[in-house]
């Protein structure tokens, strides 16, 4: 479905700019479509109308929000990571809080290093499916930036191996 799109909100001595004024023309011009059956990405939920929670006061809804476990943790397949032929398959975790804090003070600290960014966010997020600790650590950053091709990487003591050498290990 297309939605209208919002007027942006002018201060209190500005005047409506270019774009401003196309977009209320444009308005004018357009009826929206409602017979558009296009539905965006629900997040996992589901179409049926939620129904909320009525409490007395903010403390009973304090109460019953910290006993909520909101972690949400996904199996994801992994076609480019085989092992005999199977796919490898990881749980991928949303970050707490606290994690997501931690990351972003790191990345600042490495002045948004992009090249650190995506490996960290795997090396956080990737957990085993059964034991559901992290699979990846940080000295695996430079095997997640490169890929998984039979290539030589460094093991945890240092030490060049090959991919066949790190799977007897």
């Amino acid at each position: 479905m297309v939605r209208a799109a919002k007027k942006r909100a002018l201060l209190e001595n500005e005047e409506m700019n270019l774009y401003d004024e196309e977009n209320a023309e444009s308005e004018e011009n357009e009826e929206l479509d409602s017979t558009d059956e296009q539905t965006g990405h629900t997040n996992g939920a589901t179409p049926e109308e939620a129904a909320y929670l009525e409490t007395e006061d903010e403390n009973e809804l304090r109460e019953i929000i910290s006993k909520i476990d909101d972690v949400v943790e996904e199996l994801l397949a992994v076609p480019e990571w085989k092992h005999n032929g199977k796919v490898v398959t990881v749980l991928l975790r949303t970050l707490t809080t606290f994690e997501r804090t931690s990351f972003i003070n790191a990345m600042m600290k490495s002045n948004n290093d992009i090249t650190k960014v995506y490996p960290d966010l795997v090396i956080l997020s990737a957990r085993h499916p059964k034991t559901k600790q992290h699979i990846f650590h940080k000295n695996d950053r430079g095997m997640l930036q490169g890929g998984t091709g039979k290539r030589e990487a460094e093991s945890h003591d240092g030490q060049r191996v090959t991919r066949e050498r790190r799977e007897r290990l």
